[in-house]
């Protein structure tokens, strides 16, 4: 239930709290379930007014996501997040 409950500090919080929340989570150790980060990290990606502090968390997420769960893909919503921030600095690949 992480990404539910992730969504929830989102609503009560917002951007800022999912994000760091979610980067946090994206950080367990290798046998902890994760497996659905993926609708906080959809979440994420929807939003348009990030910070460029914030791009930074979101492209850990991403790198921290895509290199532990190899089973669970989120390439896909990475190259959403990037066209969609193209205009933005981004970590490199």
């Amino acid at each position: 239930y992480n990404g539910q409950i992730l969504l929830k500090i989102g609503e009560k919080a917002g951007i800022n709290e999912l994000i760091t929340w979610t980067e946090f989570l994206s950080q367990y150790p290798e046998g902890a379930r994760l497996e659905d980060l993926r609708t906080a990290v959809e979440s994420i990606v929807e939003c348009t007014t990030l910070s460029a502090d914030q791009i930074k968390f979101v492209d850990s997420i991403f790198d921290n996501l895509i290199n532990r769960r190899k089973e669970i893909t989120y390439s896909d919503l990475k190259e959403i997040w990037v066209k969609k921030n193209s205009n933005k600095q981004h970590k490199p690949q």
